[in-house]
């Protein structure tokens, strides 16, 4: 039995040959990757980054929640809103607001309601 190291996304044995393939292919993608930024004039960063940068301008430029969970391949929404969702414009106000209206209506010494309501009684 193959472990999982050892396999393809299909699940078949990559075999010795394949193994190596994919160790080169690792080890040779961080020195490029540092090289061009280098060139570049930026500073380091890993190449993870890069997605949540693109998720982050994805969220700034209006897109949905859905349409980047698509963009990034998450499998699932809940992970798109765990990782951007305190990022989304406003995205939290009207919760923020609606406890305000709560807490108002319990507590009327929060506001001047009840110095109204004392003046005109």
């Amino acid at each position: 039995m193959a472990n999982a190291a050892n396999c393809r996304r299909d699940a078949r044995p990559t075999g010795a040959r394949g193994v190596r393939r994919q160790v080169r292919k690792l080890s040779l993608r961080k020195p490029i990757f540092n090289k061009t930024l280098e060139k570049a004039g930026l500073r380091r960063i890993r190449i993870h980054d890069l997605r949540h940068t693109y998720g982050s301008l994805l969220i700034q430029k209006g897109e949905s929640l859905p349409y980047i969970k698509d963009q990034l391949g998450y499998h699932s929404i809940k992970v798109t809103v765990h990782i951007y969702g305190h990022l989304v414009p406003g995205g939290n106000k009207e919760a923020v607001d609606g406890l305000d209206d709560d807490a108002t209506i319990r507590n009327l010494y929060a506001t001047n309601k009840e110095k109204e309501l004392t003046a005109s009684g």
